[in-house]
């Protein structure tokens, strides 16, 4: 079936001779355009690889001065007729649902949460009291659906609780989901044990309690008697979405952005370089690459030629370039090798966010409008204090990758530290030599990983002494290392006592 498209405006127009470009990247009807309205030419370069993608084509009609229309075509087949599925919040909507923690406002956060996806709920406080609920409702004849216990409830824990409820007849059928402050080792046994569907660790997220919900509830495809947990969650949400290739030779950048695709419920494999990305997808294929251009072997641009070539023109995967800098010259390159999209290092949780909402959208996932918790979280954890940081790091920065990297947060800065001080003493060698060129390199790589963990400024440092290396002056080469130098010393004071508190309250998590 072809569709077309006409969207059309009242703008300043396009000449003649710019409509035959301007399709092309990085270019507008002349110079003044981008200086007085914005904008840096990538539009429509990016909606003609969306058309091409549906099969398509697209034109342009332009008079100066009067108006543009755009028209495209796209070729879709006809959607095969699948039996109707509910959407999320109406699958929720009137489910009866009793919450039960000791902790007053727990209660009231999630009975406020599950209100607003249109469930009916109500709180206990303690054991005796949610059995007398329960039971109460049964006799009525409007059961509950679901229990959502706390594992630390004084008197009788949610363990001992479900025990007690799937021991009475009248009761014993209502789907049990447990949340429990500190997942320890053992404890999702015992909870499978005890007749519990779902078992999730606090902090709770919204968008894990919800699918968590659907799962327990039957609503949402899951393996038969399977104990729906994060885990299960994250591994159900990635299948659906597609997984990614990383290709990127830096082991600090490698481990921020696979918990950064893993935040995001995504699957991801990682490569080191060029080469690898290139045998990786002659053995499989995947749904989207993340390619950084500056590799050993085989380079992010030279890798994407390969690809494309082998390739042909009956597949195409989508490949995203991670460039080092927002350069104009250094975009058009990543789009004339053939790439889709580009992102800047370092790679941000929400710009990440963004560009896989556009080349890999997933199933909507609800979370409310109505709650305002923090970071969209139930429950609480030991560790919500905010890292009190001096200004050689940004607090927001670091405070994402400590949440993303979870447990492996005091092991990669620790990485961080021991390799940077590593390529520091590679570029004062580098110095001796007047190999200006392997500096430039080094303080590349020192960029990127800096920047991932919020030393902004050492970050920009390198980026300056990326910029003094290539005008082959030695004296102030040397006079910028020696600035780089200083501020990773203040960046090294900042990160050793936090690496150290982090390694002490991960051991202790483990032992408690």
């Amino acid at each position: 079936m072809a569709l077309q498209f006409a969207v059309h405006d009242t703008g300043i127009g396009i000449s003649p001779e710019a409509q035959a470009r301007i399709f092309d990247a990085f270019t507008q009807a002349d110079g003044s355009t981008t200086r007085k309205y914005g904008g840096t030419g990538l539009g429509l370069t990016i909606t003609r690889h969306l058309v091409t993608y549906m099969g398509g084509g697209i034109e342009v009609e332009s008079t100066p001065g009067q108006g543009s229309t755009f028209r495209f075509t796209a070729h879709l087949g006809r959607a095969v007729e699948t039996s109707p599925r509910l959407a999320p919040l109406a699958a929720l909507q009137g489910r009866h649902v009793l919450v039960v923690d000791h902790h007053a406002t727990n209660r009231l956060v999630l009975e406020r949460l599950l209100t607003a996806w249109g469930m009916q709920s109500s709180s206990a406080a303690d054991g005796p009291e949610a059995l007398r609920a329960l039971c109460a409702a049964a006799a009525t004849g409007a059961p509950y659906d679901l229990v959502i216990l706390d594992l630390r409830i004084p008197g009788m824990d949610g363990l001992q609780l479900a025990c007690a409820i799937r021991s009475i007849n009248t009761i014993a059928g209502v789907r049990l989901v447990l949340l429990t402050p500190l997942g320890q080792r053992g404890e999702g046994e015992a909870a499978r044990a005890g007749g519990i569907q779902g078992y999730l660790s606090k902090p709770v997220r919204q968008d894990q309690l919800h699918d968590c919900l659907l799962a327990v509830l039957g609503l949402q495809e899951t393996d038969t008697g399977q104990l729906i947990t994060r885990h299960t969650l994250v591994e159900a949400r990635a299948q659906r979405r597609g997984c990614i290739l990383l290709a990127e030779d830096n082991p600090v950048n490698q481990r921020v952005a696979l918990a950064l695709l893993k935040k995001l419920g995504c699957r991801a494999d990682v490569v080191n370089n060029g080469l690898e990305a290139v045998e990786a997808l002659a053995c499989q294929p995947y749904d989207l690459v993340l390619m950084d251009c500056q590799m050993p072997e085989l380079d992010g641009f030279a890798a994407t030629a390969q690809i494309r070539q082998h390739e042909g023109d009956q597949h195409r995967t989508l490949i995203v370039a991670m460039t080092a800098s927002a350069m104009q010259g250094d975009r058009e390159r990543c789009l004339a090798a053939g790439m889709d999209d580009y992102v800047s290092k370092p790679i941000t949780l929400d710009v990440l966010r963004e560009k896989l909402a556009l080349w890999l959208p997933e199933e909507p996932v609800v979370t409310s409008d109505v709650v305002e918790t923090t970071d969209d979280v139930v429950g609480t954890t030991d560790r919500e204090a905010t890292l009190q940081l001096p200004d050689a790091l940004d607090r927001q920065v670091l405070e994402t990758v400590r949440e993303v990297l979870e447990d492996l947060f005091p092991e990669t800065i620790e990485m961080f530290l021991h390799e940077t001080s590593a390529r520091l003493d590679g570029i004062q060698k580098a110095l001796v030599q007047q190999d200006l060129q392997t500096v430039s390199q080094i303080a590349h790589t020192m960029k990127g990983s800096s920047g991932n963990i919020g030393a902004l400024r050492f970050s920009e440092l390198c980026q300056q002494l990326m910029s003094v290396s290539e005008t082959g002056v030695l004296a102030d080469t040397t006079l910028q290392v020696v600035q780089i130098a200083t501020e990773f010393m203040r960046v090294r004071a900042a990160l050793e006592p936090l690496c150290h508190v982090e390694a002490v309250e991960t051991t202790t998590a483990r032992v408690q």
